[in-house]
């Protein structure tokens, strides 16, 4: 109201103490004046709106960021968690392991023990040329292959 009443007491001045033609140029002067006050308080509000909208997305930023920070502790700590179960996987593995050697042992061990005096016998048969020779007579002889045998006997009690 201040506006329109200091308006009013412009345009009376206008009037009374300027000429027509200057009073009309002041007078499309206030008006865009004042179009341009409410385009301005127009442009004031999204300007507001637009600051919001701003701050709202930096806090939705924000909680992003934090979020993206979590998923990547979470992410190291899995990969903790699936080392221990692969080192635990591993450690269950050999223990098997070696209980399955203790038991193969065990059981040859008691094998041996029922069967006792145990022989073995290994056969070996080569034939060998001999080399030729002269005799007395001069005479060349040349022999033909000798078998050459050999058996092995080995006992284990």
């Amino acid at each position: 109201m201040k506006n329109e009443d200091f308006r009013k007491q412009i345009e009376a001045l206008i009037e009374k103490e300027l000429p027509n033609q200057v009073g009309e140029a002041l007078r499309k002067k206030l008006e865009q004046a004042d179009k341009d006050a409410v385009e301005v308080a127009r442009l004031r509000g999204e300007l507001d709106y637009q600051i919001d909208v701003v701050n709202k997305l930096k806090e939705q930023l924000e909680e992003h960021r934090v979020l993206g920070e979590r998923e990547i502790e979470l992410e190291k700590r899995e990969e903790k968690v699936e080392e221990r179960e692969r080192n635990i996987d591993l450690t269950l593995l050999t223990t098997r392991l070696a209980e399955a050697e203790k038991r193969a042992d065990t059981v040859t061990e008691f094998t041996m023990g029922l069967v006792r005096n145990t022989t073995f016998r290994k056969n070996i048969y080569d034939n060998e040329d001999q080399a030729g020779y002269q005799d007395g007579n001069g005479n060349w002889i040349q022999p033909g292959p000798v078998n050459k045998h050999l058996e092995e006997t080995q006992t284990e009690e």
